[in-house]
């Protein structure tokens, strides 16, 4: 809830579960709303040849250094819906669409599109990714897969005291007590 309760005129979650998937030649959105797409990865996963072709070569290269097939597979779709999304937005093809890259590799609109205001955030877990868009200011967007073995991302965000406040509680409260606890880490920043 912490980060839905921080948004202001963010349009409804639109979603893409659909491997043949296409929108209308340019997509709208207001200078004051932020856009929401989901992306169901699993569900247009057999599409794979179709969002290949969509990548410029330095993005095929970079999926190709992917070790495992299901995240070459996840990082190629989501980054085929972006530049496809991305180019409705801007009202040109998806093959004209060019990126900048920054740290860890975060890719921006090249400047070549400046001129449109248009900003992006890209998150993906698992088998969900999240695309915000949103014209003339930053923004983030964060989905995380729920897993069940907290113990690695326990040492990685939280104070030893948190920690072990998190393992204190019922095996069948953890979950919700975690991603409690990074919730409320995250709204502090």
């Amino acid at each position: 809830m912490g980060i839905a309760t921080n948004l202001r005129n963010v349009s409804d979650l639109m979603a893409i579960a659909d491997p043949q998937f296409a929108r209308a030649t340019v997509l709208r959105l207001l200078e004051i709303e932020v856009q929401l797409w989901r992306i169901e990865l699993e569900a247009i996963a057999q599409a794979k040849s179709r969002w290949r072709q969509i990548l410029s070569a330095d993005e095929l290269a970079r999926a190709d250094r992917f070790h495992f097939a299901g995240d070459r597979q996840n990082f190629t779709a989501t980054c085929a819906l972006l530049r496809m999304l991305l180019s409705q937005y801007l009202g040109c093809p998806p093959e004209t669409v060019t990126f900048t890259y920054g740290e860890r590799e975060k890719s921006v609109l090249h400047a070549s599109h400046s001129g449109a205001g248009l900003h992006f955030n890209v998150s993906h877990s698992g088998t969900k990714a999240l695309l915000a868009f949103a014209h003339a200011r930053e923004m983030g967007v964060d989905v995380e897969q729920v897993r069940d073995n907290f113990d690695l991302e326990a040492r990685r965000f939280f104070l030893p005291a948190e920690r072990q406040a998190l393992a204190d509680l019922p095996s069948s409260e953890k979950c919700k007590g975690f991603f409690r606890l990074l919730d409320a880490k995250r709204s502090l920043h």
